[in-house]
C-alpha cells in the first residue's frame, strides 16, 4: 500500500522523465521509470537498426555474448519471458556449468560440471533489438534516435533538469 501511494504521489508530481542513452541499461531505465511518469523519452545518439544489427556506439557489439543469468533474472523482471523471446529471435540456451567457457589470456577457462542454471548465449544486437521491440509496445515511452545530447540545463537552483 506504501509503495502504491509513493507511485501515485511520484506520477502526480512527474510527467516526464528523459533517459540518455538506449543500450540495454538504457532501456531498462526507461521501462523502470515508466511505472512512475506518464512520458518517458529515451535519446539516443545512434540511429537504430530496424532489425538486430550491430550500432556505431557500441563497444564490442559485434563480439559475442552470453547473457549471464543474474542479468537474464534481472531483465526478466521487467521484460517477463525474454529468455524465450531471445531463443526465438536466434539465441541458445547454455548450461553456465559445462557449457560456458572464457577464453582468458589464450586458454579456455570455465567451470566443468552440469549445473541447473541456464543462461542465453545470443548476439548484443539481438538482445537490444528485443528489448527495443518490447518498449515500443510501452505507450509510455518513446525513443527519439539520431539526437546527441550535449550539455543539460536547470532551474536556476540546480534541483531540477529542465532541458
Amino acid at each position: 500500500m506504501m509503495a502504491e501511494l509513493n507511485r501515485k504521489t511520484i506520477m502526480n508530481k512527474n510527467q516526464h522523465a528523459i533517459v540518455i542513452g538506449g543500450s540495454i541499461a538504457g532501456m531498462a531505465v526507461a521501462q523502470v521509470l515508466s511505472s512512475f511518469f506518464e512520458r518517458v523519452t529515451i535519446l539516443e545518439r545512434d540511429e537504430l537498426p530496424a532489425g538486430p544489427e550491430a550500432r556505431k556506439g557500441v563497444p564490442q557489439g559485434r563480439h559475442p555474448h552470453a547473457l549471464l543469468l543474474k542479468g537474464l533474472m534481472d531483465l526478466e523482471k521487467l521484460f517477463p519471458d525474454l529468455r524465450s523471446d531471445l531463443v526465438a529471435a536466434g539465441g541458445s540456451t547454455c548450461n553456465m556449468g559445462d557449457q560456458f567457457k572464457l577464453n582468458v589470456f589464450g586458454k579456455w577457462r570455465g567451470p566443468n560440471y552440469k549445473s541447473a542454471l541456464e543462461g542465453v548465449s545470443v548476439a548484443r544486437p539481438t538482445i537490444e533489438h528485443v528489448i527495443r521491440t518490447r518498449l515500443a509496445a510501452n505507450k509510455r515511452i518513446t525513443t527519439v534516435a539520431g539526437r546527441t545530447v550535449t550539455g543539460l540545463t536547470t532551474d536556476g537552483t540546480s534541483s531540477r533538469v529542465t532541458g
